[in-house]
């Protein structure tokens, strides 16, 4: 194969039901602020116990078949989205989104609101009152250099 020939991976869809609604919330809040993205290239599912890389991660993004042409694999640990409360896991399976779809990479800034973490790309989930009462900040910081 030479180096200009076009390497063409198959896309995938498979999402588990629980995050359905976290990917559409996705789409919905990047049109809101000015960019059509339609996931439609995702693996999204609960890891296999001992799967995920240890004990404090949420959640983890990596791509299938490597790079930007392939397919983003989000892997949930499952312990801790039954146990963690519904804005905690919106915020994970965003900050996951935001690797896999926009290849945003982690911000470890405090610059946000009052202080707070700069990014939803930030690598630890903070307090929900953070994200809920600056979420359009956070939205806006997500989407905002497509």
């Amino acid at each position: 194969m030479s180096a200009c020939e076009h390497i063409h991976y198959e896309k995938v869809v498979s999402i588990d039901p629980a995050f359905q609604e976290f990917v559409a919330a996705f789409e919905y809040e990047a049109a809101a602020h000015g960019h059509k993205i339609i996931i439609d290239n995702l693996y999204a599912h609960f890891a296999q116990p001992g799967f995920i890389s240890n004990d404090l991660t949420l959640g983890e993004c990596f791509m299938k078949d490597h790079g930007r042409g392939g397919t983003p694999v989000i892997l949930i640990n499952k312990e801790d989205w039954d146990r963690d409360s519904y804005m905690t896991n919106k915020v994970m399976f965003l900050h996951e989104l935001g690797h896999g779809v926009l290849f945003r990479e982690h911000i470890l800034t405090h610059d946000g609101p009052n202080g707070n973490v700069t990014s939803i790309m930030f690598p630890y989930i903070q307090d929900d009152e953070v994200y809920t009462s600056n979420w359009e900040y956070y939205m806006r910081e997500l989407f905002y250099d497509l």
